[in-house]
This record gives structure tokens, sequence and C-alpha cells, in this order.
């Protein structure tokens, strides 16, 4: 069922206790074990982005409740020139079911062609794919899976200047 009185728009400074908050249940929910700091401070970083959008889906026949988040960034790479992707997707569980993801997924794709992408990729983990299926979810809107695995090493030592966005200048 899709829920019609359903808005998505990207978040701001004003939203960043709420959408800090629909991250920290997602991370939960999914069992990612996060290093001390995120995702507030991912979630400034990203909102400082111009190569990010935190969008959120907000009812709008409820009170204006915000019902689900997703987070979309671009990069750039030799096969694809410029590639975005949805790290994260999430649907609080009394707004499922009624159109909230797929509307997400499609504001973070619409995003992604807006800035000049030619692919959208995302990973699906395995308390996701365990507890909801969301590969057939994101297999039935167009994404294929395309036999890779995402491996992850933390960089120690980054320096101030490397973690500043893209034009922004490191204090």
């Amino acid at each position: 069922m899709t829920d019609t009185h359903l808005t998505i728009r990207q978040a701001d400074r004003a939203a960043q206790e709420v959408a800090n908050d629909l991250l920290r249940r997602y991370f939960a929910e999914e069992g990612f074990a996060l290093p001390a700091g995120p995702p507030a401070a991912g979630l400034a970083a990203l909102l400082d982005d111009p190569r990010a959008a935190v969008l959120l889906a907000t009812h709008t026949g409820t009170g204006a409740e915000i019902a689900g988040i997703a987070t979309v960034t671009w990069t750039t790479s030799a096969a694809h020139g410029r590639l975005a992707e949805v790290a994260e997707l999430y649907v609080r569980p009394d707004a499922r079911r009624r159109g909230v993801a797929t509307a997400l997924l499609e504001a973070a794709i619409a995003w992604a062609r807006d800035h000049g992408c030619t692919v959208c990729r995302l990973a699906v983990g395995p308390d996701g794919e365990l507890s909801h299926g969301v590969a057939g979810f994101f297999a039935a809107r167009g994404f294929d899976d395309d036999y890779r695995k995402v491996l992850v090493r933390e960089v120690r030592g980054v320096s101030r200047s490397a973690q500043a966005s893209p034009g922004e200048a490191a204090s």
C-alpha cells in the first residue's frame, strides 16, 4: 500500500537531531558496530557535503511525522564516471509497507541523476537480508547483484585537511 500523503525533502541542520535518531535506529536494527562518534559526526559531514544528500520522508497527513531517511553520495570512478551510492535507507517500523522506502529510493536515484551520475549502487547487509529480504526489494526496483563483496578497512591517522568536504577549507 502506498501512502499518498508522503513528501521527500533534503534534510538541513534544523532536522539533524531527528535524522540522527533515525540513523541510530537503522544501525542498531541492522547490527552495525560503529566506532565512537557516528552517526552524529558522519551525519554532520553529509549535511555539509555538496556531493551528498540526506533525504527525509514525511507523512504530511499525520502531523508531518518523519517516517524514514536515506543518504546518497556521489564519487567518481574510472568505470562509470560519476557513481552514486545509497549508503543508508531506513523506514520506521510503524511506517513500513506504505511506499516510504520506494519513495526514498526513487528520490535518491533522481538526486543522483540530477548530479550527473550514470550508476547508483548500494550494499545489502546480512541482517537486512535475513530480517527484511531487502535484496528482493532492490531487485524489484532495477538493482542487479554484481557479485561483489564490500570489504572495509578503517583508515587511521587521517589529516584534518583530508577530512574536509570538497571545497571546504580545513581549519
